[in-house]
């Protein structure tokens, strides 16, 4: 990012908040553009580290650090229900905080609901 500024610069359009961020398996939550652009601000982005973003609709996004531009993946596909739990429940976040998102009855819930029940067991361990 800019250092002068530590801005990010969203390509196309912004995300549909919240937006699940997973770094090498852990996890944080972002609520708002501000609250990214403050995590992100702390976090560095070696090259060899796995960054993963999806937004409430499932979308996919990605993180161009050097540039500071946040932007939709180039993946058409949505993410699953299931792969948003997992990703959850296998990371490093989850096992720390000795929570697991169920995985069973996924077709009564909808994946914007599993992404904001998510976001907010994230938020809460954090704030907490």
């Amino acid at each position: 990012m800019d250092s002068n500024t530590n801005a990010i610069t969203f390509a196309f359009r912004k995300p549909k908040f919240p937006l699940i961020c997973d770094f090498d398996g852990d996890l944080f939550a972002a609520h708002s553009p501000a609250a990214l652009q403050r995590r992100l601000a702390g976090v560095e982005l070696a090259d060899e580290k796995k960054a993963r973003f999806v937004d409430a609709s499932g979308e996919a996004w990605m993180f161009l650090a050097e540039k500071g531009i946040f932007a939709p993946g180039f993946s058409i596909r949505r993410w699953r229900k299931i792969e948003v739990i997992r990703m959850f429940n296998e990371s490093r976040s989850a096992n720390s905080m000795g929570l697991q998102y169920p995985e069973r009855r996924l077709a009564n819930r909808r994946l914007d609901v599993i992404v904001r029940d998510i976001a907010a067991l994230l938020t809460r361990e954090t704030a907490g």
